[in-house]
């Protein structure tokens, strides 16, 4: 065989091979992106108020990174869902206008103010984060900051911004953004009741299991505040 003859085979072998090497790439790449879009869609059908989507990492490669970021962005999201829904029915909150609680922090109610005055800060928080990592906007923000390169960046966009997602996360924006004002309308008047107690402390009494008050009008101002916060 000529020296001319063994370069062209020696060149169809080796282009057979770059030929062979894109076509395992490329199925690689195409399994691992279906692997990756079956596990978007058992995502979708979890619950942020009660599950966790921090599951096993069924990918390879860059493409785990972008699972990875997935996972943790949802899953954080959804631990942060849940602690607020345990703030939302906060037993303490519930008690802080009850005789047992009148009784043992009153007249001045200085512990019962200052833990209103903690819960709300914490709630408003962790709502206020959790009304803005709904958007769009900083779900992108978070891909970024994880995957350098484009495509995976392209990948993990499209399917955190698919339309079962998106309506996932704006509902979830909704009803977030409605617990806040009903949230912290209890608190506010909650905090409203202690206020005037400790101003008029020396106007009313516990007796018998009950609050009593030394005037109509003062009691009148008191059981309204009341039906106010349990229309809430």
């Amino acid at each position: 065989m000529s020296h001319r003859n063994k370069v062209i085979l020696t060149s169809i072998f080796v282009l057979f091979d770059i030929v062979l090497l894109i076509c395992i790439v490329s199925i690689r790449n195409a399994t691992m992106e279906n692997k990756l879009k079956k596990e978007m869609n058992e995502l979708v059908t979890l619950d942020f108020t009660k599950d966790r989507f921090n599951t096993k990492i069924k990918t390879n490669g860059s493409y785990s990174k972008v699972e990875n970021a997935i996972k943790t962005y949802l899953d954080e999201y959804a631990l942060l869902v849940q602690e607020v829904i345990e703030e939302m029915h906060d037993e303490k909150l519930t008690k802080v206008l009850s005789f047992d609680n009148y009784q043992a922090d009153g007249p001045e109610f200085k512990e019962s103010l200052a833990y209103i005055g903690e819960a709300k800060k914490k709630f408003n928080t962790d709502v206020d984060k959790l009304i803005a990592d709904s958007d769009s906007s900083n779900i992108i923000k978070y891909g970024e900051s994880k995957l350098k390169r484009k495509k995976y960046l392209e990948l993990y966009k499209s399917l955190m911004l698919n339309k079962s997602m998106t309506n996932n996360f704006k509902e979830t924006k909704t009803t977030l953004e409605e617990s806040k004002v009903r949230v912290n309308n209890v608190y506010d008047t909650s905090e409203k009741v202690l206020n005037f107690l400790v101003k008029n402390k020396a106007n009313w009494k516990l007796e018998k299991g009950q609050i009593k008050f030394k005037t109509e009008a003062l009691y009148k101002e008191y059981t309204k505040m009341i039906k106010e916060l349990n229309s809430k």
